[in-house]
């Protein structure tokens, strides 16, 4: 099996650039934060190479600049080269331990791994969880694991073991779960999961669309995200391969995808449940659309719709744009699947047309839109 590797933590490159990371490190912390990497034992035996090292070089040189005549050519020579043949088994040293420490970032994520028993996810996974890429490579986060950054439940020995990876606790991804969603258990996780599959916002697109003077939204939506007119107002349409009307369920969905791994991050589900709810979104993403531009333009479409939020809109574009030129994570090389053929609700299938509690008038908006 192919082992699995990721960028490092807040970093688009892969394969891992050691030096980026620990120059990072260095300007963070100094020459002290680069010790750290070493074992205390090797860190005490490099400086006391390093420091023997510049003195060799040091006293080499004052001696060869003191062959001054042929009567003292052989006894200074002899030094000389003992000297230097001490100071290049010294270089040497120095060379491997800073080959060590470039590849200190490697190390730390094969162990991350080890300890949590993790290995290269199967095909079904991986296509699921490209669905969360471009932001996830904007913000340089993981998209070969569930989780999107490594986390201290993972491991067997204390997170300051690790400390480029930086493993993060569950505390630290609730408080946004709650400020965000309100999410504090299982219970409100799930209810939120339900209600996006149920299209907590495609149904309020799709009743803004049918109404009479949606031209201006149309107008304004489309303008937002730089498509055509023609594109939003097809989104209230059924597709002409058949496929369902996409309303915003591009964002809908995602965020189920999201939602789901800040909530694993958090302790808040299993792992189990994560992955569940997650093949299951993804199998009605694959099933709604028939390419990852097709998917990511209705998202940025859902997005518009939700946030009104100009500089929000437009940095979604641009992370999308960043991640088009620039990602050449493995994972972008898999193939936009066929539909899985699964069954989906009548209000997705049908695009909420057959919905007897929709009635097409504003009193079922319950949020302000773009007018």
């Amino acid at each position: 099996m192919k082992e699995l590797m990721q960028n490092h933590p807040l970093f688009r490159d892969f394969p891992v650039k050691g030096y980026k990371v620990v120059w990072q490190i260095y300007q963070n912390n100094q020459l002290q934060g680069v010790i750290r990497l070493l074992h205390p034992l090797m860190a005490i035996i490099g400086i006391i190479v390093v420091i023997a090292t510049a003195i060799g070089i040091g006293i080499s040189c004052l001696i060869f600049a003191g062959i001054d005549s042929l009567d003292n050519v052989s006894g200074r020579l002899n030094i000389f080269f003992s000297l230097w043949a001490s100071t290049a088994v010294g270089i040497v040293i120095i060379i491997m331990m800073a080959q060590w420490i470039l590849r200190a970032p490697v190390r730390e994520q094969q162990r991350y791994y080890h300890q949590g028993n993790l290995t290269q996810l199967d095909e079904r996974k991986r296509l699921a969880l490209r669905l969360d890429i471009v932001a996830t490579y904007g913000y340089g986060f993981w998209i070969e694991t569930l989780e999107h950054y490594p986390l201290t439940a993972r491991l067997k020995q204390p997170a300051e073991t690790f400390p480029l990876l930086e493993p993060s606790s569950p505390q630290a991804h609730r408080e946004g779960l709650y400020d965000d969603w309100g999410i504090v258990d299982i219970d409100g996780y799930q209810s939120i999961v339900e209600k996006l599959w149920a299209g907590m916002h495609s149904r309020h697109f799709f009743v803004n669309m049918h109404q009479e003077n949606n031209g201006s939204m149309v107008t304004t939506l489309a303008a937002l995200i730089e498509l055509p007119k023609d594109y939003v107002q097809s989104c209230a349409i059924s597709g002409k391969d058949g496929r369902p009307p996409a309303l915003v369920w591009a964002f809908d969905l995602w965020r189920v995808i999201k939602l789901s791994r800040n909530c694993f991050c958090a302790g808040i589900i299993s792992e189990r449940l994560a992955w569940d709810n997650i093949l299951k979104t993804a199998d009605m993403i694959y099933e709604l659309f028939d390419s990852f531009d097709s998917y990511y333009n209705n998202y940025r479409l859902g997005h518009a719709f939700w946030s009104n939020d100009y500089s929000m809109i437009k940095d979604r574009l641009e992370q999308y744009n960043n991640y088009k030129a620039h990602c050449d994570w493995p994972i972008t090389l898999l193939p936009w699947p066929t539909p899985p053929g699964i069954s989906l609700s009548d209000d997705m299938r049908h695009g909420f047309m057959k919905s007897s509690d929709l009635a097409l008038s504003s009193s079922v908006i319950n949020k302000t839109v773009i007018m």
